[in-house]
């Protein structure tokens, strides 16, 4: 996936969030205040997202976006912000997963799909954390680093800073079930899902209810998401991080618990 919305677009979206100061080299040009651009770039790919129609799932009990069988991520795109987080697919007892290690970097896996939240309203997936950034304060612009992180996108009409979005993070130290507007695009609401160093290393298993999530955080009903992205990033703490991804799905109902790959084999597929 491209980001439709082009250079032109990029350009205006921070001018008009006033994230451009003028550079002291020239009247004519222009210097990007270091960190920012990467911050603002995944919301404003998803503000150029082509509208596409819901999936039809009439007979589906969930929708499977990262499937634990396959060793391909075809329908998922890179997205380069600052440096280059590395993804790949390692087998698991059987099971693919996403593996993502950040070098002071940041760059994230995005998938445009549409789904019916009032069909599928449950969002689960399955995550852990070998390594947070060095971060003290996540509220912050300097500070908005995190080891894992999964985004769920809406079009809320015909422009694209009238996007709206959900972050939710495994934070470093923000207590689980805060939420704060990000300090780049008040637009996308982060939402610390799990916190702090207990259960580094082990999975954790997560379901939230998006459809209701959006009426809490955004205080409006929505019957459907346009996108959805994972992101490990360490860009501004120029620190590292390492994380993983599995089961990414969205179904009708709240799923039970299922068994979680414990140990990994030797087999991977590396992210082309």
């Amino acid at each position: 996936m491209t980001f439709p919305v082009g250079r032109f677009y990029e350009q205006y979206f921070l001018r008009l969030l006033n994230v451009i100061n003028p550079a002291s080299t020239g009247k004519n040009q222009m210097m990007i205040r270091p960190g920012i651009i990467r911050k603002l770039i995944l919301i404003i790919f998803f503000m150029g997202l082509f509208l596409i129609p819901p999936i039809q799932a009439d007979t589906l009990s969930e929708i499977q976006l990262i499937d634990s069988k396959s060793t391909h991520l075809d329908a998922w795109e890179k997205q380069l912000f600052q440096g280059e987080t590395h993804y790949q697919k390692i087998q698991l007892q059987g099971q693919w997963v996403i593996k993502a290690n950040s070098q002071a970097s940041a760059s994230g896996l995005s998938k445009e799909v549409t789904i019916d939240l009032k069909q599928f309203p449950y969002l689960s997936w399955r995550w852990l954390i070998e390594k947070h950034p060095q971060v003290k304060d996540q509220l912050t612009k300097n500070g908005d680093d995190f080891a894992a992180r999964i985004y769920v996108v809406i079009k809320d009409g015909i422009f694209p800073w009238q996007t709206k979005a959900i972050n939710y993070v495994w934070s470093k130290n923000v207590k689980k079930g805060a939420h704060w507007a990000n300090p780049f695009v008040p637009n996308a609401i982060m939402v610390s899902i799990s916190n702090g160093n207990g259960g580094m290393g082990q999975w954790q298993s997560v379901t939230v209810n998006v459809y209701e999530d959006l009426k809490r955080y955004h205080h409006k009903s929505f019957t459907q998401i346009d996108g959805i992205a994972i992101m490990t990033d360490s860009d501004n703490s120029m620190s590292s991080a390492a994380a993983r991804y599995s089961h990414i799905r969205f179904s009708r109902e709240k799923p039970g618990r299922v068994s979680l790959p414990v140990k990994e084999e030797h087999q991977t597929v590396p992210r082309n």
